[in-house]
């Protein structure tokens, strides 16, 4: 009965060994995932600090009637933990599927592979600015002015119903 106790727990410890040591290779192994969590929460309608110090306003309309509010329209982030330099651990994403505020999603649909850091960061950069001049022309419509406002196709994706039927402008 002892060697039988004995063998039982020679096999555990070699059980455990082994799960340690799974372990320790899954810490440094990359993971093919990031976690989306919330991020902060702005109020559009409020201020914020300039470089001097003061409080200014987020939108500033002028040349228009405007009316006080004492709501909020506020503006929701989403934060992503990971890129392709560095993935969240294996213990971070198994702590991520047991939070219901957190997701786990495939790396490639938040970092498409072949698009570096730095392409990504321009083209974010690019797409607040086209935001940015479509809001300000969808306040000058409404106020009545006429913007000229056309459709232009920046890119299609590859291998989609409308590459190649869609095409840039030429200039």
């Amino acid at each position: 009965m002892d060697r039988t106790r004995s063998g039982k727990l020679g096999l555990g410890v070699w059980a455990l060994i082994v799960a340690l040591i799974a372990l320790v290779v899954l810490t440094f192994l990359p993971s093919p995932y990031v976690i989306q969590r919330p991020g902060p929460v702005y109020d559009t309608l409020g201020t914020a600090t300039d470089k001097e110090g003061d409080e200014v306003p987020l939108i500033k309309v002028e040349g228009a009637e405007t009316f006080e509010t004492a709501g909020t329209l506020d503006l929701t982030t989403v934060q992503v933990i990971g890129n392709r330099e560095r993935t969240p651990s294996w213990f971070e994403l198994a702590l991520a599927w047991m939070d219901s505020s957190r997701a786990v999603v495939p790396l490639d649909s938040v970092f498409p592979e072949g698009v570096t850091t730095e392409q990504r960061d321009e083209r974010n950069a690019t797409l607040m600015v086209d935001s940015q001049h479509e809001a300000t022309a969808a306040a000058l419509n409404e106020l009545g002015y006429d913007t000229g406002a056309q459709v232009v196709v920046v890119d299609a994706v590859a291998d989609s119903p409308a590459d190649g039927t869609l095409s840039r402008p030429t200039m």
